[in-house]
């Protein structure tokens, strides 16, 4: 209990399973480089399952602080009393920690994933949302489709107009949409103060404390289940009845993927998932295509992403020039660039 932040071995065990499935999806390959076989990877994760004492916790907005805090607001009780689980909670198997404890001389302990994602300009104290940059906005589309009696919806994305929140900071946004992410998005009080900046942080910027979940035990469930477990159905469905779905009466690669889909929303996992589920990326481009409106400085503007890019680059990043010419050419430049 005092070593929160260590890996442990279920931890390596859960992650070893994800970079299996990201690994032999994208490669097209049977195994892991010729160690791990899927036989083996599954293993690991029904160990995870079956030994490790994770659980899921009972409510999903119970994962998030801002989904905690806006559960509250709309059964109509005040924000500190949120039932957030907090960051060492039993479905947490790995993390990466932060603190408020950042400052401007080497120290940066803050998650900075949270001032990008936070309200730009502003804040709404009624739900306990503090400000931030405004990056990362939410496709209207992703809220519209998403099952409304899906409770992972209104706990993974900010609805401005669905929440009736009086946001007046539109024009200083870029590619606004009305929606934003909610899982990592900053906190304040009842009266609109920063909640870091409270606890002594030396401002909201490089003071958020949130921990970013790497692996959390429904993440295990649903791999097993790709893995092929013969629990495959059970653990699809105890992830669907925790976000206050029916069962479904069997299971495929796409109906765990669109689990994946709704269950780790903006988690930072998807794109990954897209990147393996076939070597051609045929099924990533398809879905990473877009074309829609959005308001940047308070104008509406085209927004088109065409997916076949990731077609073309195999999904990954440029490598630097330098260190192709630092390495004598021994490292080549990926496909695309």
């Amino acid at each position: 209990a005092t070593d929160y932040g260590h890996a442990t071995k279920w931890a390596a065990k859960s992650l070893l399973a994800r970079v299996f499935l990201f690994y032999t999806g994208y490669h097209g390959k049977s195994d892991l480089v010729g160690i791990v076989s899927k036989a083996k990877a599954l293993e690991y994760v029904e160990d995870v399952v079956a030994n490790s004492g994770y659980a899921l916790v009972a409510k999903f907005s119970d994962l998030w602080p801002a989904a905690a805090t806006h559960a509250a607001a709309k059964a109509g009780k005040p924000i500190s009393q949120a039932t957030y689980a907090g960051e060492n909670n039993e479905e947490v198997i790995f993390s990466i920690k932060y603190s408020y404890l950042s400052n401007y001389d080497e120290n940066t302990d803050g998650n900075h994933w949270l001032i990008m994602n936070g309200l730009r300009g502003m804040s709404w104290a009624a739900s306990g949302y503090g400000n931030g940059w405004g990056a990362c906005p939410v496709p209207a589309e992703v809220y519209s489709g998403w099952n409304k009696n899906d409770e992972r919806r209104d706990a993974s994305i900010m609805a401005i107009t669905e929440e009736k929140i009086n946001y007046t900071k539109i024009n200083d946004c870029k590619e606004y949409t009305g929606y934003m992410t909610k899982k990592y998005t900053p906190q304040c009080d009842s009266a609109g103060n920063s909640t870091t900046v409270a606890l002594g942080a030396v401002n909201f910027m490089i003071g958020q404390y949130q921990d970013y979940f790497v692996i959390r035990f429904a993440d295990v469930l649903l791999m097993a289940a790709e893995l092929g477990s013969a629990k495959a159905l059970e653990y699809v469905n105890r992830v669907r009845q925790r976000a206050g779905l029916s069962d479904v009466a069997s299971v495929d690669k796409d109906i765990i993927y669109a689990e994946r889909k709704y269950e780790f929303a903006f988690e930072g996992i998807r794109y990954f998932d897209l990147l393996r589920y076939d070597s051609s990326l045929q099924y990533a481009a398809n879905a990473i295509s877009y074309s829609g409106k959005v308001k940047t400085g308070g104008s509406e503007v085209d927004k088109v992403i065409d997916g076949n890019n990731v077609i073309a680059t195999r999904g990954l990043c440029q490598v630097p020039y330098n260190q192709i010419t630092a390495t004598g050419g021994v490292v080549s430049q990926n496909a695309g660039w």
